[in-house]
């Protein structure tokens, strides 16, 4: 299998309509068996030195990612912004 099919093989959750479509929420132990399953994707490639989590959204998925690892490689928090969030952030006139 390639790892596009692996990507886009069903996962291993489904929606409230039974289809596996559409938005899912995730209750805490889900949310962790969705983050393992994610790193046994990763690993099936190569074992990575350290695993980069963007601040607003990613950081704790790749918390999560490395608990469900062995050895539980590092986690790298990064912020990412946009180039016009400085000159919004000038101006004062939208929250950045």
């Amino acid at each position: 299998m390639s790892p596009i099919e692996t990507l886009t093989s069903p996962f291993p959750f489904t929606d409230a309509d039974g289809m596996g479509r559409g938005v899912r929420t995730l209750d805490p132990p889900r949310f962790a068996l969705a983050c393992a399953h994610l790193m046994r994707l990763v690993l099936a490639h190569y074992p990575p030195d350290l695993l980069v989590g963007i601040r607003t959204g990613g950081f704790v998925v790749a918390e999560e990612m490395a608990r469900a690892a062995q050895g539980s490689p590092p986690v790298l928090p990064l912020t990412c912004r946009r180039a016009g969030t400085a000159a919004k952030a000038r101006f004062g006139l939208l929250p950045t």
